[in-house]
């Protein structure tokens, strides 16, 4: 970064201002182009700071803003161009596209700012410019011609501090010779800050020399006994605003400085020795070489920054496909459905590595299944003279002594027709009429009185005695909760479907993250969708066939000694929460009988010790019932779900299967090559990216080849 190039150097004509070069920073980007190419120029306006005029105070922002101001098209245009620019930063309460077309003369005319903060940025791309970045800052100044300026001294000064502070930044140091070098704010200011050893200066207007200051001075100066900078001094002539104003031709500039200093004394004579610091070339070449030793040490971290950039293209082409022929397109397509079979039969089959969605699917849909069966099992309902209900739970942490509750007898439910079971797949939510009550299935468990269970059983077999249990009365049962498993079996059908289609979508846009823009990214996984959605629905309608037969079909019992431990479990559960009921209305008759009340803790403790010829538990008999009737469904939830977890586990490896799973339908579906080649066609705008990143990559791999022959 060069700080204080000229318009000489940089050949772009910087705006001028009275006792300044430039009020705000210039930050020039001259861009080297294929030769051939026509010179271009933007002209951006990057806004840091902004400007509170209550306060006459810049702050800064924690972003920087840009906006195009110009784009300009041939050089003899641009100064026009910037100085707007430096108009539009100037006057930071009007709208920038405001200085765009004004006339030059409203623009003079209108209150502004002395300096702005923020920057003009110009970017010029040509066959014929060296690529370099420099900045063309305000000159330093004292005083001001009004008291009401004196903090713009300091707000220049903070300002050029910061743009020389860059520990790599090289600084060319202005210098007229029609003033005192011992006033120069700017040397005093690079000294200040220790960055000799990053300057060069300049001494500028050769021919206006100051009146009273020795040439003995400009001569230690030149010999770099006095004011030292590393770069040591040079001279140049100018053009004059005058012929600034004609528009004199670089070479112009460069033909009437060599007249100077060949004929002008006392350059032609007492420093004729210092001839070689004399004039533009001079000061080029020195900052060739400033440039060139400065580049040079940077070489390493250029080579890394070119590699890390090579390498972030190659990820970016990756995801970008090439145009391919028939063949090509063809053993492409071949290529991703046999990697599309294989990390398939791995999710599908829950193999490592591949293990995250079949256990996924254990932990949600297959374990909700089981918890919504077991929850249809009915409950004791006994409605007597303290309307008690007794809750089925193995829960020993209970201690409230009112267990009971008021529960509605039993609703009449339709027959459910297993026809209706379905498979909804997620879709997005769409606003629908609120169903009436009617159309809502009934979930909740439901509960049994003893009267209902007593009324079952002599329905089946009037005659039979009070503690026999007919099968049919199990069955009478147990009906009412297998009605409900349909339902419950869409759900996990339909939680299945959820989360092996996620794993799927997943698993699709790794495999196809180079055709992520094709068309075969979106036609896979839709087709496997549907082929999901087809597998699903047979496991459907055989968990249909499954569930008639048990409505229709009384229950056997194959296991006699593990049927008789599942009823003593069931009556068990049911007793230790009819147990507490029996011994809060224990206590409650007792204290009617006595007239005392027994506290608490008493309750606890007698209530302990009481046996069951105390308690005289009057529903003996349909607690049996209910109990063998929950065994029986559990060993029939038990069957079940081993019945569809494994239909759908099977189903599943379908999708997988070689001959007949997903990549099969679609090697069928996709032989033709013209449907391959569609399938692999990128967009218009993917392949003009393509186009520019290999551009982009040439260029690189060029720079590394260059850079490794200095290395």
């Amino acid at each position: 970064m060069l700080y204080k190039a000229d318009h000489v150097y940089s050949h772009i004509p910087m705006p001028r201002k009275a006792g300044t070069c430039t009020r705000v920073p210039f930050y020039i980007n001259t861009i080297r182009s294929e030769p051939g190419t026509l010179w271009t120029c933007t002209v951006l306006l990057d806004n840091s700071h902004v400007y509170h005029k209550s306060r006459e105070q810049w702050v800064k922002q924690d972003h920087v803003t840009s906006v195009i101001f110009a784009n300009v098209e041939t050089l003899d245009k641009l100064e026009d161009v910037l100085i707007r620019a430096q108009a539009a930063l100037l006057h930071p309460t009007q709208h920038w596209q405001d200085f765009v077309t004004c006339p030059m003369s409203a623009i003079e005319r209108i209150q502004g700012v002395d300096f702005s903060l923020c920057q003009v940025r110009v970017v010029i791309t040509a066959p014929d410019v060296p690529t370099l970045a420099f900045y063309d800052l305000p000159g330093l100044f004292h005083q001001t011609s009004s008291t009401k300026q004196d903090y713009l001294p300091r707000l220049v000064r903070s300002m050029v501090s910061e743009y020389i502070s860059a520990p790599k930044a090289i600084i060319l140091l202005v210098t007229p010779m029609n003033n005192d070098p011992e006033n120069s704010a700017a040397a005093g200011l690079i000294r200040n800050l220790k960055a000799e050893d990053r300057a060069m200066a300049v001494l500028t207007k050769p021919d206006r020399l100051e009146t009273g200051v020795p040439l003995d001075a400009w001569r230690e100066i030149l010999d770099g006994q006095a004011f030292q900078v590393k770069h040591g001094y040079y001279v140049t002539k100018q053009p004059s605003q005058q012929q600034l104003n004609q528009r004199l031709s670089r070479q112009g500039a460069i033909d009437s400085e060599t007249q100077f200093f060949a004929n002008q004394e006392p350059w032609s004579t007492d420093l004729i020795h210092h001839h070689a610091r004399f004039g533009i070339d001079s000061i080029q070449e020195e900052l060739s070489a400033l440039l060139f030793d400065a580049i040079k040490l940077n070489l390493p971290i250029m080579d890394e920054k070119i590699h890390r950039r090579i390498y972030d293209i190659d990820d970016q082409l990756r995801c970008i496909p090439d145009r391919l022929s028939d063949e090509e397109a063809s053993r492409r397509v071949t290529q991703l459905l046999n990697k599309v079979a294989q990390e398939l039969r791995y999710v599908l089959h829950g193999d490592y590595p591949r293990t995250e969605c079949i256990n996924k699917w254990k932990s949600t849909a297959v374990d909700k299944l089981k918890t919504s069966l077991t929850m249809t099992k009915p409950q004791l309902n006994v409605l007597g003279a303290h309307n008690e209900t007794i809750e089925l739970s193995s829960d020993d942490d209970t201690d409230d002594d009112d267990d009971s509750s008021i529960s509605s007898p039993t609703k009449k439910r339709p027959a459910s027709s297993f026809k209706k079971l379905t498979l909804s797949p997620p879709k997005k939510q769409k606003m629908s009429p609120q169903k009436s009550e009617s159309e809502v299935p009934d979930l909740e468990p439901y509960s049994m009185t003893p009267a209902k269970l007593n009324q079952i059983k002599l329905s089946v077999h009037a005659d039979g005695l009070r503690d026999s249990i007919d099968p049919r009365a199990i069955t009478e049962i147990t009906r009412p909760a297998i009605d409900k498993w349909n339902v419950h079996v869409s759900e996990f059908l339909t939680s299945t479907y959820s989360v092996v289609n996620e794993h799927l979508r997943s698993l699709f846009e790794e495999v196809l993250v180079r055709y992520n823009t094709a068309p075969i990214a979106t036609e896979l996984p839709e087709e496997a969708e549907k082929f999901l959605e087809q597998m699903i629905k047979v496991v459907a309608q055989d968990a249909i066939s499954t569930l008639t037969a048990r409505q229709r079909t009384p229950m056997m019992v194959l296991d006699d000694e593990k049927f008789a431990e599942a009823v003593t479990r069931e009556a068990d559960l049911i007793n230790k929460s009819r147990r507490k009921v029996l011994i809060k209305r224990y206590f409650d008759n007792l204290d009617k009988q006595s007239g005392k009340k027994t506290n608490d803790k008493d309750r606890k403790i007698k209530g302990e010790k009481l046996t069951a010829g105390d308690l005289q538990e009057p529903f003996r008999s349909e607690i049996k019932l209910l109990a063998t009737a929950n065994a029986a469904l559990s060993t029939s939830i038990d069957h079940f779900i081993d019945h569809i977890v494994i239909q759908t586990r099977y189903a599943l490896q379908r999708c997988a299967d070689e001959e007949s799973g997903l990549v099969a339908r679609l090697e069928a579906e996709w032989k033709t090559a013209a449907k391959r080649q569609a399938l692999l066609e990128v967009d218009q705008k993917q392949a003009e990216k393509r186009d520019e990143l290999m551009k982009e990559k040439a260029k690189l791999e060029e720079a590394q080849r260059t850079l490794a022959a200095v290395l």
